[in-house]
């Protein structure tokens, strides 16, 4: 689980940010991003459960990887896939990422309108919090 952290930590140059409107504003990938994309979806696809899949079809699982989330924000799709990660050792099907691309999406609503006097890092905290507090 470590190696797939560091994995998405690295799959980036540039330190996880928000873009200027929020994480999820930007839309459609570039193509330095779909090889970021590709770097990522490899490296979980050799270290997750894979439930049958073979070395063969990952090929495959990329291109439909690429297909649905090429109009998402890099770094809400790498975000997505780190929140998954943290919740399951299963390899993660596209439809994961854009449940977690809308959560994302859902927070950011919810964090602009409770104000800009909550940091990123202080709404993360909340989150955890409640998230915690859901399970208990």
């Amino acid at each position: 689980m470590a190696q797939m952290q560091q994995a998405i930590a690295t799959s980036t140059n540039a330190p996880l940010k928000q873009q200027q409107g929020g994480i999820c504003e930007r839309k459609t990938l570039t193509s330095d991003e779909e090889k970021k994309l590709t770097r990522l979806v490899t490296t979980c696809y050799g270290a997750l459960n894979l439930y049958g899949k073979s070395p063969e079809q990952l090929e495959a699982v990329i291109m439909l990887m690429q297909l649905m989330l090429k109009d998402s924000d890099y770094e809400a799709i790498r975000e997505a896939f780190k929140r998954h990660l943290q919740a399951s050792p299963n390899m993660q099907t596209p439809y994961d990422i854009l449940t977690q691309i809308k959560a994302l999406e859902s927070e950011e609503v919810s964090r602009k309108n409770a104000g800009s006097s909550i940091t990123p890092e202080q709404w993360a905290r909340l989150q955890e919090l409640r998230e915690r507090d859901r399970n208990n």
